[in-house]
């Protein structure tokens, strides 16, 4: 297992696991993103570990996470490899909230894997959102 830390946003192999575990004590410098609702919070953040389970040698390690509580979409969770990515993520995230919040005021009813069906398309690794 590889262990990481970031130097100016950018994710790097880190020295020593415990080289990991002082960023990992700092949540505020790990934070890329967060944005609070009434009834829940979308938060994106730096793991310090890689969440890419395929450990063959030729995948991107998946640093950053995006992850929506307490809401409509509670537990939505992207993976992202790089700051960028990450940021455009919780961007795409706020979004994806808003159109479902649309779609539950009109159907109450809608579950949330009918709610993320309504609003995105997964094409392979690229998700569509309408």
């Amino acid at each position: 297992m590889k262990w990481y830390t970031l130097k100016n946003k950018e994710a790097v192999v880190a020295s020593s696991p415990e080289e990991a575990a002082e960023l990992l004590k700092d949540a505020e410098a790990r934070t890329v993103a967060r944005t609070e609702f009434d009834d829940g919070y979308i938060s994106t953040v730096f793991l310090c570990v890689d969440h890419n389970f395929v450990y063959d040698g030729t995948t991107t390690p998946l640093l950053f996470e995006t992850m929506i509580f307490g809401d409509v979409l509670d537990q939505y969770c992207e993976r992202y490899s790089t700051w960028e990515e990450a940021e455009l993520g919780h961007f795409k995230a706020i979004k994806l909230r808003k159109k479902a919040k649309a779609v539950q005021e009109k159907d109450p009813t809608c579950e949330k894997d009918e709610l993320l069906e309504a609003v995105t398309q997964n094409k392979g690794d690229v998700l569509y959102i309408y």
